[in-house]
């Protein structure tokens, strides 16, 4: 084989069909599941609608783009393209792309308990990740931006997106936005550029905001930034929105030194009666699961002076298993403490809390399993 030489894989591969997820003008996407590695995908066709046929090449090299697009971009909010199959003699095209299992952001934000200053963060380092690769979306809609079964965003459907390029002057196409006002640029002169991308993404979480009654918000200085009509005073780029964040965030990181102190008897205490782990230290990272296990604690100890039950305690914090000392006694006042500090604080300083946890956590002694003595003080 030389350098250069094409190869061929023609190798058939089948996939087992389970149903439609769903269809446009273009074409229609459907889940499939690999057998050999029981993995689902979704498999999006390019075939255009009848009412469409006329538009058939123009969309199939639209179609192409898109999988251009989708092969240079890797991030975990931005939905993952796996491989692609082009039959240009029929203008005919499959793009196998990662199964999505959730729903739509505006459906989720509808039916949930949520975090939309952590949703907006996601979105907007998704944001960040297209524009560093050139990359307009240009179907910036709530359908659009996805939510998985672990709360993750996944940004969607690029069939409307273009590369941004030295020679790329063209206006781009006047979709049917979900917004009732529009910035100077797209009225003016019915272009779309990188902070016409803002200002739609800008007006999609004001509209979530509204939905959600979410008085929490933290970031509402930066959305109305991004949601000026007038491109001058609009942020230019996604970086310095994520630049904002960034700031907004480290302001709300500052603690009291009461809740340091608060923080410290709790951390010292765990430190106290955990002997040791085995096989991988796994700390609790879930926010309602701590809070949850600490008021099982609490009840079971709240007409005593002392925690009844030292397991219960460290499993709040700890999801491996361990060697707990039962000689070693904690106030229910440190332990209540802990509990309505970390239930009145933000999201965010809750994962710093629990982050601090794990780092002091991390440093006590780890053996393979209960009856491992190899690194026991033997003799040879």
């Amino acid at each position: 084989m030389k350098a250069g030489e094409n190869v061929e894989f023609n190798q058939s591969k089948f996939f087992k069909f389970i149903r439609e997820l769903g269809s446009g003008g273009t074409g229609v996407t459907n889940l499939f599941k690999d057998e050999t590695t029981d993995t689902l995908f979704a498999i999006k066709k390019y075939q255009p609608s009848k009412s469409n046929s006329e538009y058939e090449e123009d969309f199939y090299l639209r179609f192409v783009d898109e999988i251009k697009i989708l092969f240079q971009l890797s991030h975990p909010n931005i939905v993952r393209v796996y491989n692609y199959y082009l039959y240009p003699q029929y203008t005919l095209g499959y793009l196998q792309m990662e199964y999505i299992e959730g729903v739509p952001i505006d459906e989720y934000v509808d039916n949930n308990i949520v975090d939309l200053n952590q949703l907006f963060r996601s979105v907007i380092d998704a944001f960040v990740c297209l524009e560093d690769n050139n990359i307009l979306h240009r179907d910036i809609r709530p359908a659009n931006i996805m939510v998985d079964n672990d709360g993750q965003i996944k940004v969607i459907d690029f069939g409307f997106s273009k590369i941004l390029d030295s020679d790329n002057s063209e206006n781009s196409i006047y979709l049917n936005w979900p917004a009732t006002e529009f910035p100077n640029e797209v009225i003016n002169s019915n272009e779309y550029t990188s902070q016409t991308e803002i200002y739609f993404l800008g007006y999609l979480f004001r509209k979530l905001i509204q939905l959600d009654s979410n008085e929490d918000f933290k970031f509402s200085n930066v959305l109305e930034k991004m949601c000026e009509v007038d491109s001058k005073n609009r942020y230019e780029n996604f970086e310095n929105i994520s630049a904002d964040i960034a700031k907004g965030v480290l302001s709300n990181m500052s603690f009291t030194e009461e809740e340091k102190n608060i923080y410290l008897n709790m951390a010292e205490s765990l430190m106290g009666i955990i002997i040791r782990f085995y096989g991988k230290f796994t700390p609790a990272i879930e926010v309602n699961k701590v809070l949850n296990d600490l008021e099982i604690v609490l009840k079971s100890s709240i007409l005593e002076d002392f925690i009844q039950n030292n397991d219960l305690l460290v499993e709040a914090f700890v999801d491996n298993s361990y060697t707990c000392s039962s000689n070693h006694y904690i106030r229910v006042s440190t332990v209540e403490k802990f509990y309505r500090m970390f239930l009145n604080s933000d999201y965010q300083k809750k994962k710093i809390i629990l982050e601090n946890l794990k780092m002091r956590l991390s440093k006590i002694d780890i053996r393979k399993d209960p009856f491992d003595f190899s690194d026991d003080d033997l003799p040879f």
